[in-house]
């Protein structure tokens, strides 16, 4: 199992090892101890006697004590031999706190009873530790505390010779076998059970005693009175909030006393509760161990019954916990100890129900992704998740909340009320009416701030600065470059870390990179041995010299040269084992820096700085003498350790620093930390210099002075430390630092002001805050749920967001419909709906009264609005607007609802207002938008440039237009934002195929879909307007699976489709039973649908359109409205401080404002004073109404700048060129552009602006920033694609390529695979859903041509409709096509299967399924859908296949490895080995063992210029003369080859000879195989599977392929490479596909002149290849090993910066 000497020990042995020593090792040693204080042969007598103690004893402990005269102490236990002890010779064993202090015996505490509290201790914490895993490092931590025991009591026992020790030693390296192993893993578990049942009976027990005794006579409770815990005036009006039982935040500042105004809730919340279970929550043990220590005295009674413990950080994985918590009252533990077991993950999870109240000490850090901040998240789940009627109380505790740097009163108020909503508090605890009494126990110390004088002249930083520089420098080294290139998938965020240092070195930023840095370092340590090794090594070697910089700038040399010393001794340590030469050479860097150092040391003069601070520290003395406490704050540990040692001695100064979970960080134990602090308590030390662990939290005694010796602190912290200055009257709080630091100070103390303010206007406001928790939980896709809390704090209302979308084919009467249910006059004629119409809030439901409402055009303006949401609605009185099919609704103020909307600002749009109208021809839609108004004035709110309005003459916006009225906001700040009427949205989409695109875009939202079609041909009849084939029943498909494809599976139930047949007033047949037919038919084709629950399949409604009063309409609408109170966001808070800003987008369509900057709408929002969202809740705003398509906004580089207010007016600029041949302008040159489009799928972007210049489009976009913008936004919709292998600064990069406009269909050869059944391997991936919508195969074609180059034929594109062929490489393309909810794609190679690379194949499979994997998450989002990474390998499957005969026979990719041959369903044999190539494993080097090499027809192939190239550079120099004669050549023809290329590498010269054998065979008509290659290979004792090498390709920046890397590069950028590239011609103009032939022009025409040689073989390849991107010629430079690849990724770069 196990043994020493450095064999493999596991885990498991290392527990087994420490049962051993409890059960055994550490009794014996105690059984001895015994011996010195009884006689065996007494003992029993002498326990009999002592009443205490023999009651304690149990039936088991006698018999062993009756034959203890027979067997000695020989089967004594610890707990045995403990009480014996403790009652028999309780004064002389008693340790030195006494027995079972709640704190652990200290260090420099010895005496023979800790050493058996110490016994005890670890022994309860083995037996009770769970988790089995012991590390090595804990392994060692106890054995250490072992040989300390050991050592103490041998000597107490009189031993000699290392008797314990060696029994100690001896234990940790023996071997164990594996029974003894079990035995003693066995006997943990039984003492572990049996302290559980103990605990259990003794907890029983006193619970029955405490019933007896607080139980009178006459069985009535006796009422307790407060004993323990005497309170001043303002504790008292502290604590009152929580002893009425609601949740709340302590705020009162340091010193106050906050942590016995804790324990008085506690104690009068148990005894209101005697069953109650208190968690005392702090970050960190020190903390905790403290406050532990503290409720140990107070609570005397609960500490004796055990109802008092703690709950370490590192005991987190123990199965004892919840046993634990069972037993406690009173639980002290870090909130991550306890998240831990809140998850569902956790080995013993318990629910926060468990607990009755909850106590977070230092809750200022309740946000974000705080650990607080997490397990109040459980509270939130429990509270509305789980719906848990019984949920403890919540006490925060704190001196200050923080403003998280903020500037302002409304920002800090709006932090206050985050934490506040974190933490479920409604009202704040402070001190108002006892003041007074509060200010005399307030500390307010003298600020004095000291100028710190840095050295006028300091060589020794400038000599670490050097250090720093050689150090950095490693990161752009060959070897370290090399293998971040290799790794960049990877490892991008490393390379980028590696590349940005930050420029200032002794600055907190920098020491934080190196932190960062390190840390992503560590991250990769197992991938590599040697250049993670030295990365690390590297951060390591910057970490120890800024802390160099740091001692330097605050103390002497002398200090700076033992931080050096120390740091080069660990460091020469770590490099014995280097794995490189340059980690040895850093550490002789190293040694250099300290001899330099070392020698100029004397001539650095002192610094001043600590001559002042000396001076300081002599004259407070002076004042107290040996009652003086002095604190000085640094910023690191090796400051504080450093400093210690040039402070006077009579100051008896020691350090305080934190703990580290790293033994080789140098961290403070708690233990050590406690011991530090009593010390300076009593007086050993009179001068503390501590880093921040000292400013929170801890019990810092009695202090006089607190310096900050440059040391920045936030406002907090600054408020913390200040409080530690407990003598009021002669107290100081000194600061030596420069301006800057006193500038931050100032900054601090402004904000603790604003802080002040901000809690007493907060505690003005009563807060409901349970909505806020709620919506925290029913929004989970909100960043930022803090802020989204906070906002609610203000207020909140009901949200009732609904849409009804109309679609289905063309000429159903959609239009007619929508013009029914919004009350317009309904048209007559038909006219094709060009796009897609929105019509914001026209569609309102009644919520009352549960019907459907048309609001008219009147209806929606601002002073209507504005009365429906004061709740004074006059729906009703109507007579004054002329719209039809109206119906009259009566609100009555006294019965509204809670109701509002987020769309209701969305109001006040005529019909020609929208930016998509109905119309037939491009005419129609000019008129449309020739509208005007009158002129308004200038303003500096809005730009003129990113604002648009309806016509030329309106220039400028008056920004009072958009400022809202005050009555409004006024309302709004009162929570009176109430309506009845919920406006809905209405959409039209039009019935043409080619809106697929624009339709997606409002598709993803949900909804109730209604499905129209003309009753009057039914579901099958052929359609019109559309190609062959085309049916209403395949439309209606199409639609469903559009809608559907990624519904999520949850319990709303939208979105929901229903069905209606139009036309009924014009069909002569039976009515019901068409109707009856047309649900039959419906139901046959959608009641097997894996979405069956979002279609409603009861009926399909028959209409007639045209009548306001058909009943079936009006049963319709009430379905409609049904589904819409159904949906889950029916009825969702929403943050009342929205309102003014949706007013005001509202306002902003009303005036045809389509789309605006970030910074107007940030100036906009400014206009609503306190009402203003700020940043993050700005970005919340437009994160949702995005996600509810109210607007367009995506926070992504390039296209967070601007906001689409109207989404419609993207679909009008899409349209624009995505439009059907009836729609194409009269303009003759715009409709050629159009239809070059249609046929070729290419747009340039001048036609696409020629194309924008129309005034419909212009209107959206009068300026190149806002089409360029919209340019961006289209090609990261990927409904424009940049093409690959655009030239580099040539105007051909500004071609697009336009997918879903293609029309052309795939030629008939495009499937014939039996003609190339040797050439081609096959790949199919299978959606899990039944079809793919149309966006999402054009999103997957597009993706993969941004991976890979078009081919091209006879100068066109290969890009048809849904499919299309690419260039993988010269000699490789890709077929890629979509059938149904299949991606099908097809690798074929212009020569065979063999020369297929199999790296090639595997990576173009991985780039293919990331594609795929990128464009399903992408469409999932899009929809408003939530999906991981993870889980998106469920909705997809993938298999292999091979041509057989017409067809491809597949199998799936997993099989592909474990078998060799399948038979396909026509009973053919097909083989497995080339399709392994799809799943090759890239990362092997040479052929795995078992590789039988080529198969025989492959070695009879004869090698290709490539061939020989890479062959000849695999073999070596030497050993090639002997090669190429077993190749059937001589000697002479050698040395001819030789002496021809003597000016050329060794691989160009052997390239050459093997050509010349190819050459000669040839000429002898004998055809030269691979075969002949191998047997020369065996011939000369060199592995044969070399061949197999020269078919593989490094395909490591074949993974960094995007389209940056497709551009074409220039003649001049080429000129500039070849400078770069090295002496490698022959094999880089080879490797680029040029022939030997031409490769040996070059070299003739350039012989001394080798970049004008490499630029010519460059300017060749670019002539003449087919795929002349830059990614092709790196990945040649990288084959060949040349210089060169950074130039490229940098040209790659800048050209993508130049796009961007």
């Amino acid at each position: 199992m196990s043994a020493g000497g450095g064999t493999y020990v596991s885990h498991k042995t290392h527990y087994a090892r420490l049962g051993h020593a409890t059960q055994h090792l550490l009794p014996s040693f105690l059984q001895e101890v015994l011996l010195q204080f009884e006689n065996p042969n007494q003992i029993y007598i002498n326990c009999s006697r002592n009443r205490s103690l023999s009651r304690r004893l149990k039936p088991g402990d006698w018999e062993r004590l009756k034959h203890a005269v027979q067997k000695g102490y020989f089967d004594f236990d610890i707990p045995l031999i403990y009480s014996i002890l403790r009652n028999l010779h309780e004064l002389d064993a008693q340790p030195t706190r006494g027995w079972e202090h709640p704190i652990d015996p200290l260090v420099n505490e010895i005496e023979i009873g800790d050493d058996m509290e110490r016994c005890r201790r670890v022994r309860n914490e083995i037996i009770h530790r769970g988790n089995t895993r012991v590390n090595d490092q804990e392994l060692n931590k106890y054995f250490y505390v072992f040989r300390t025991i050991a050592d103490r009591l041998e000597k107490f026992c009189r031993k000699y010779n290392n008797e314990f020790v060696l029994e100690v030693d001896h234990l940790k390296t023996c071997c164990m076998d594996e029974a003894t192993e079990l035995k003693y893993l066995d006997d943990l578990t039984d003492y572990q059970e049996k302290d559980k049942e103990n605990e259990s009976k003794i907890s029983d027990l006193e619970l029955r005693l405490s019933a007896i005794r607080i139980t009178g006579s006459s069985g009535d409770v006796e009422k307790r009175k407060h004993t323990l815990i005497n309170l001043r005036q303002y504790q008292e009006e502290l604590a009152e909030i929580a002893l009425s039982g609601k949740n709340t935040i302590i705020c009162a500042g340091t010193n106050s006393g906050k942590t016995y105004i804790a324990f008085h809730i506690i104690e009068d919340h148990l005894i209101k509760h005697p069953e109650g279970k208190v968690a005392f929550i702090n970050r960190t043990n020190i903390l905790l161990g403290q406050q532990y220590e503290r409720a140990c005295d107070v609570f005397s009674t609960l500490f004796y019954q055990r109802k008092i413990n703690i709950w370490k950080a590192e005991e987190d994985d123990n199965e004892y916990f919840i046993h634990k918590i069972h037993n406690s009252s009173l639980m002290f533990l870090t909130p991550q100890s306890l998240s831990n077991h809140l998850t569902e993950k956790a080995k013993t999870p318990i629910s926060i129900a468990e607990f009755t109240l909850i106590i977070l000490d230092e809750c200022h850090h309740t946000f974000d992704n705080s650990d607080y901040n997490k397990l109040m998240t459980y509270y939130r789940k429990a509270k509305y998740e789980e719906k848990l009627s019984s949920l403890p109380q919540i006490l925060g505790l704190t001196a200050s909340p923080g403003t998280k740097k903020v500037t302002d009163l409304n920002s800090a108020k709006h932090h206050l009320r985050t934490v506040m909503t974190n933490l479920a508090v409604s009202k704040l605890s402070i001190v108002k009416r006892n003041e007074e009494e509060l200010l005399q126990y307030t500390t307010i110390p003298a600020k004095v701030f000291i100028r710190s004088n840095p050295r006028l002249d300091d060589p020794l930083k400038d000599i670490v600065i050097l250090a720093m520089n050689y150090v950095e420098s490693m990161f752009n080294c060959q070897k370290v470059s090399s293998f971040l290139i290799e790794h960049m998938n990877d490892y991008k965020d490393l390379y980028d870390a590696l590349n940005k240092p930050p420029k200032q070195r002794s600055e907190i930023r920098y020491i934080q990179w190196i932190a960062e840095t390190k840390d992503k370092v560590e991250h990769v340590l197992h991938k590599d041995p040697k250049i993670p090794r030295l990365l690390h090594a590297c951060c390591r070697h910057l970490e120890l010299y800024a802390e160099c910089l740091e001692v330097n700038s605050l103390l002497e040399v002398d200090q700076v040269c033992n931080v050096i010393t120390l740091g080069y001794a660990n460091e020469s340590a770590a490099s014995q084992n280097a794995k490189n030469e340059e980690e040895t050479e850093i550490v002789n860097k190293l040694k250099e820096v300290f001899v330099d150092i070392r020698e100029i040391g004397r001539k650095i003069e002192k610094n001043p700085d600590v001559k002042a601070l000396i001076e300081l520290l002599d004259r407070e003395y002076q004042k107290f003498k040996e009652d003086s406490r002095f604190l000085i704050f640094v910023k690191t540990r090796a400051t504080a350790r450093a400093l210690v040692d040039v402070l006077p001695n009579y100051l008896r100064s020691t350090y305080l620093t934190g703990s580290h979970k790293c033994i080789d960080e140098d961290g403070l134990p708690a233990t050590e930390q406690i011991a530090v602090l009593d010390s300076f308590r009593n007086g050993d030390h009179l001068c503390v210099v501590a880093t921040s662990v000292a400013s929170e939290g801890l019990d810092i005694p009695l202090c006089n002075l607190m310096i900050r010796y440059r040391f920045r602190a936030n406002e907090i912290s600054s408020l913390q430390m200040r409080g530690r200055v407990r003598r009021s009257k002669q107290g100081k709080e000194v600061h030596v630092g420069t301006f800057g630091g006193f500038e931050t100070e100032e900054k601090n103390i402004k904000r603790q002001y604003l802080m002040t303010k901000a809690i007493k206007d907060v505690c003005e406001l009563y807060m409901d805050i349970a909505n806020a928790e709620k919506d925290n939980i029913h929004l989970p896709w909100l960043d930022h749920a803090g802020e989204f809390q906070s906002m609610l704090s203000n207020g909140d209302y009901l949200s009732y967001d609904n849409r009804l979308s109309l679609g289905g084919p063309c000429k159903a009467g959609k239009s007619t419909l929508a013009s029914l249910l919004i009350g317009n006059e309904i048209p007559l004629n038909w006219n094709s709906t060009d796009g897609v119409v929105i019509y914001f809030g026209r569609n309102g439901i009644d919520i009352r009264k549960r019907k459907m409402v048309p609001l008219g055009e009147g209806q929606r303006g601002h002073e209507v609005f504005a009365k429906i949401i004061r709740g004074k609605p006059d729906v009703s009185n109507r007579s004054q607007i002329s719209t039809r099919g109206q119906t009259n609704t009566s609100l009555d103020s006294s019965s509204q609802a809670d109701i509002t909307t987020s769309q209701s600002a969305k109001t006040d749009m005529t019909e020609e207002q929208m930016a998509i109208t109905n119309s037939t021809h491009h005419s129609v839609f000019q008129h449309c938008i020739t509208q005007t108004e009158s002129v308004l004035k200038d303003t500096s709110i809005l730009s003129h440039r990113a604002i648009f309005l309806t016509t030329n003459e309106i220039q400028t916006l008056e920004c009072e237009r958009l400022q809202i009225q005050s009555d409004i906001l006024e309302e709004v700040r009162n929570g009176q934002y109430r309506i009845e009427i919920a406006p809905s949205d209405l959409i039209d989409f039009g019935g043409q195929k080619s809106y697929d695109m624009t339709h997606q875009l409002f598709i993803q939202h949900s909804g109730t879909f209604l499905l129209m079609f003309d009753g009057r041909f039914g579901l099958h009849t052929q359609l019109g307007e559309y190609p062959e084939g085309v049916t209403a029943a395949s439309v209606l498909k199409h639609w469903v699976d559009s809608i559907l494809t990624y519904t999520e599976d949850t319990e709303d139930c939208m979105p929901m489709i229903m069905f209606a047949a139009t036309h009924r007033d014009l069909c002569k047949d039976d009515i019901v039973t068409m109707k009856e037919n047309f649900t039959r038919d419906v139901i046959d084709m959608f009641s097997k649908h894996e979405n069956r629950n979002h279609i409603f399949l009861d009926t399909v409604y028959f209409i007639t359109g045209i009548d306001e009063n058909d009943s079936e309409i009006q049963r319709m609408t009430d379905q409609v409205v049904m589904f819409a109170m159904k949906q889950s966001s029916w009825g969702q808070r929403r943050p009342m401080q929205w309102v003014p800003l949706e007013l005001q987008l509202s306002n902003m369509r009303t005036k045809n404002i389509n789309i605006v900057t970030r910074e107007d709408l940030r100036n906009v929002n400014m206009l609503n004073d306190d009402l203003a969202l700020n940043e993050s809740q700005l970005e919340n705003f437009l994160f949702v109404q995005h996600s509810l398509g109210k607007l367009m906004y995506y926070n992504l580089p390039g296209l967070n700048k601007h906001i689409i207010v109207h989404p419609p007016a993207l679909v009008n600029i899409l349209r624009s060129f995505v439009t059907d041949e009836m729609f194409f302008p009269a303009d003759q040159c715009l409709t050629s552009i159009l239809q070059t489009m249609t046929m070729t799928g290419k747009i340039y972007k001048k036609d696409l602006f020629k194309l924008w210049q129309q005034d419909p489009v212009h209107r959206y976009m009068p300026d190149n920033t806002i089409k360029e913008f919209v340019i961006q936004l289209l090609t990261h919709l990927d409904i424009l694609i940049i093409p690959k292998g655009a030239e580099q600064n040539s105007s051909s990069s500004d071609v697009y390529i336009v997918p879903c406009t293609i029309k052309a269909t795939r030629p008939s050869d495009f499937y014939l695979v039996d003609s190339m059944d040797e050439r081609i391997i096959c790949l199919r991936y299978t959606l899990a859903r039944h079809s793919i919508p149309t966006a999402l195969a054009y999103k997957i074609i597009g993706t993969a041509i941004n991976s890979w180059p078009l081919k091209y034929e006879h100068q066109k594109p290969c890009l048809y409709h849904k499919a299309s062929v690419l260039n993988v490489s010269e000699d490789n393309e890709l077929r890629i096509w979509i059938e149904d909810n299949r991606v099908m794609v097809c690798m074929t190679n212009k020569n065979s299967l063999l020369s297929i690379s199999p790296n090639i194949a595997a990576s173009v499979q991985e780039c293919l399924t990331r594609n795929i994997e990128s464009s399903l998450l992408f469409h999932c989002k899009s929809f408003g859908r939530k999906i991981t990474p993870t889980k998106v390998v469920d909705l997809y499957t993938i298999e292999a296949g091979i041509p057989c005969g017409s067809n491809i026979c597949f199998i799936p990719s997993k099989d592909v490895l474990k078998i060799d041959s399948w038979k396909c369903d026509q009973e053919r044999e097909h083989d497995t080995r080339y399709l392994r190539y799809w799943v090759f494993d890239k990362t092997q080097k040479m052929c795995v063992h078992g590789c039988e090499g080529l198969t025989t027809n492959e070695l009879g192939i004869e090698p290709n210029d490539k061939h020989l190239v890479r062959l000849g550079g695999q073999i070596g120099i030497k050993l090639f003369e002997e090669f190429f004669i077993n190749l059937g050549m001589n000697k002479k023809e050698w040395e001819s080859t030789e002496y021809t290329y003597a000016g050329h590498n060794s691989n160009d010269i052997m390239s050459m000879a093997l050509k010349q054998w190819r050459k000669t065979k040839l000429s002898k008509l004998e055809k030269p195989t691979l075969k002949d290659l191998t047997e020369a290979l065996r011939a000369v004792n060199l592995d044969s599977h070399l061949i197999c090498q020269v078919f593989r390709e490094n395909t490591t920046l074949f993974e960094i392929a995007d389209f940056n890397l497709q551009a074409i590069p220039s003649d001049r950028h080429l000129k500039e490479l070849s400078n770069q590239i090295g002496n490698c011609p022959l094999q880089l103009g080879i490797e680029l596909g040029l022939s030997f032939t031409e490769v040996d022009q070059s070299l003739f025409s350039f012989p001394k002149d080798l970049p004008g040689l490499v630029e010519d073989i460059l300017m060749k390849w670019k002539r003449k290849s087919q795929v002349r991107t830059i990614h092709s010629l790196m990945l040649a430079l990288e084959r060949v090993n040349a210089g060169g690849i950074r130039y490229l990724l940098k040209l790659a770069d800048a050209n993508h910066a130049n796009i961007t």
